[in-house]
């Protein structure tokens, strides 16, 4: 996947939205392969003319480390927090019913380090956006919870 892949992809998914009538739509992104940025999201969005409300997901915590995902899709936590208050910065309007807004998204418990936990949500209030993770989703994880 390349960063045009992810363009026309959310191009034509928000194209079929449009079509059944939708006016707002959300997206947790958080794999970031060869390039791609949640940019390329927001700038199709835009393009379309549809509302979105994008999460800068992020995981950091590979199975090497006793996590999730493989350690090919994730990315330093240092990167992950400037991305998103760069993100933020860049894209986020918090202005009822405006065009564009960012969300912080860390995926998981189980994907990212509780610092970064932590850190996303101390971004999140430092800029009065909004924060959205994965959790507890099966029984294990609601175990792994408690």
């Amino acid at each position: 996947m390349i960063p045009d892949d992810i363009r026309v992809s959310t191009k034509t998914a928000l194209a079929e939205l449009a079509l059944s009538g939708c006016t707002t739509a959300s997206d947790h992104l958080y794999l970031y392969p060869n390039g791609s940025r949640l940019d390329d999201e927001i700038e199709a969005a835009s393009e379309i003319g549809l509302r979105l409300h994008a999460a800068r997901g992020s995981m950091s915590l590979g199975e090497s480390k006793g996590g999730l995902p493989p350690d090919s899709l994730v990315e330093e936590e240092d990167f992950i927090l400037k991305d998103s208050q760069r993100l933020i910065e860049t894209y986020h309007d918090p202005n009822p019913g405006s065009m564009t807004q960012v969300f912080l998204a860390p995926c998981s418990p189980f994907s990212v380090t509780p610092e970064l936990m932590r850190e996303s949500a101390a971004l999140a209030r430092e800029y009065s956006v909004r924060l959205h993770t994965h959790l507890a989703e099966t029984k294990d994880e609601e175990l792994f919870c408690e």
